[in-house]
C-alpha cells in the first residue's frame, strides 16, 4: 500500500487503513482553511468589430490571457461556450469576472434559437422553467449538449451536460456593479494610493478604449484585451482582500455586485425579517426616492454652483433612522395638513 500524502509503501494494520501515520491524514480543519484562503481571480472580456455594412460582429474573447478568435470573422455560440468550458477545466477552483458584460453575454447567446433565448432571458420563459416545489431556483437551458443560465444578467452559469444531471457549474460573474464607475476611472493610478497597475499599462487600456469606435481586429486588439482581464483580476483581488478584513468571503459564484454582500452583511448583523406586510408603508417607502434631474442652463463658466437634493442623499439619511423599534402611521388629507403645520 502507498500512503497518498508521504507517497511512503507501508503495510495495513487493518483493512480500512489509508495513511501510514497519524500525521499525513488530513488535518479535520484544512475545508476551512480553503474557504479561509483568498479567491482567485481572471477576468473575462471580449470585443467587437462594425463591419461596413453597418453590422457589429463579436470577434475576440479573452479569458486571463488565453484568446479565442477566427481572425476577426464572428464567434459562434458553440465556440464561445467550447472555448470557455475549457478554461474552467484548467481552473475549476478559480472565480471569472467580466466589468459589466452585458454586451459580452448579449452576443454569447446570439444564435440561440428564438424559443431557446425567450426561456433563457425573459421573465415568462424563467417562470416556465421553475418548478412548483423540491427546487431553489429554475431548470437551466439545454442546447447542443449544453446547460447554461443567467442570474438577471449579472452572472452567466455554463456546464457540459451529463446524463445523470450533474456536475460542477463554471460562473461568470459581471463585477462591474461593485465599482459603479467605468473601468478607466476603477484602475487610475492617481485615484489609488496603491495602484492596481501603473501608468503604462493604464495609458495601453485608455488607448484601446478610445479605439473601440473604429476597432479592427489585429494583434494590438488581443493584447489590450488581455490587459484589461489582467488588471480586472488585481482588481477584484483588491475588492476580496477588503471584504475578507470586514469579515465577508463571498463565494466564487457570488462576486457580481453589492447585492451579495448586503446579504452577508444582513445576515452577519443578525437583521431580522419583517414579520408580514404593510401595503401602505411599502408604497410610501418606494414614492420617497426620486432620481435627480440636472438641467443645461447655460454654457461656459457661471461660476461656483450648489445643489441641495435631500433625495440625493438618501443614504445618509437612512443611516440616521432606528434600527428597530419604529412606528409606522399612515396620515392622509386633513391630518396630514395638520401634521405638516405642527
Amino acid at each position: 500500500m502507498i500512503c497518498p500524502s508521504c507517497q511512503t509503501p507501508f503495510d495495513r494494520a487493518r483493512s480500512d487503513q489509508i495513511y501510514c501515520a497519524p500525521k499525513c491524514r488530513p488535518n479535520k480543519n484544512a475545508h476551512t482553511k480553503r474557504n479561509d484562503a483568498p479567491l482567485q481571480f481572471i477576468g473575462v472580456d471580449g470585443e467587437g468589430v462594425t463591419n461596413d455594412d453597418g453590422t457589429h460582429d463579436y470577434v475576440l474573447l479573452s479569458v486571463g490571457d488565453k484568446s479565442l478568435h477566427n481572425h476577426g470573422a464572428r464567434l459562434t455560440f458553440l465556440e464561445i461556450v467550447d472555448f470557455l468550458w475549457s478554461c474552467f477545466e484548467e481552473n475549476p477552483k478559480s472565480c471569472f469576472v467580466g466589468y459589466y458584460l452585458k454586451y459580452d453575454f448579449t452576443h454569447w447567446v446570439r444564435d440561440l434559437p428564438e424559443e431557446r433565448a425567450h426561456r433563457l432571458v425573459t421573465e415568462e420563459g424563467r417562470k416556465s422553467r421553475t418548478p412548483k416545489t423540491g427546487r431553489m431556483g429554475p431548470f437551466p437551458v439545454q442546447w447542443q449538449g449544453w446547460e447554461f443560465d443567467f442570474l438577471a444578467m449579472k452572472r452567466f452559469s455554463l456546464r457540459k451536460r451529463r446524463a445523470d444531471g450533474k456536475g460542477a457549474w463554471m460562473h461568470i460573474n459581471d463585477a462591474g456593479p461593485f465599482f459603479q464607475s467605468s473601468f478607466l476611472k476603477a484602475i487610475n493610478p492617481a485615484s489609488w494610493p496603491d495602484p492596481i497597475c501603473n501608468r503604462e499599462i493604464f495609458a495601453r487600456i485608455e488607448q484601446g478604449k478610445k479605439e473601440r469606435a473604429n476597432a479592427k481586429f489585429d494583434e494590438t486588439m488581443i493584447a489590450y484585451n488581455v490587459a484589461e482581464n489582467a488588471v480586472l483580476a488585481d482588481l477584484c483581488a483588491r475588492l476580496d482582500e477588503g471584504f475578507r478584513h470586514m469579515g465577508f468571503k463571498l463565494q466564487k459564484r457570488n462576486f457580481y455586485g453589492p447585492g451579495s454582500v448586503a446579504s452577508l452583511w444582513l445576515k452577519k448583523m443578525k437583521a431580522k425579517k419583517p414579520e408580514g406586510r404593510a401595503p401602505a408603508l411599502e408604497n410610501a417607502l418606494r414614492a420617497s426616492y426620486y432620481g435627480g434631474r440636472f438641467e443645461i442652463m447655460a454654457h461656459g463658466p457661471v461660476g461656483t454652483l450648489y445643489e441641495y437634493d435631500i433625495n440625493s442623499a438618501y443614504p445618509h439619511e437612512i443611516e440616521q433612522l432606528p434600527s428597530e423599534g419604529g412606528r409606522w402611521k399612515h396620515l392622509a388629507g386633513a391630518a396630514w395638513r395638520k401634521r405638516g403645520a405642527a
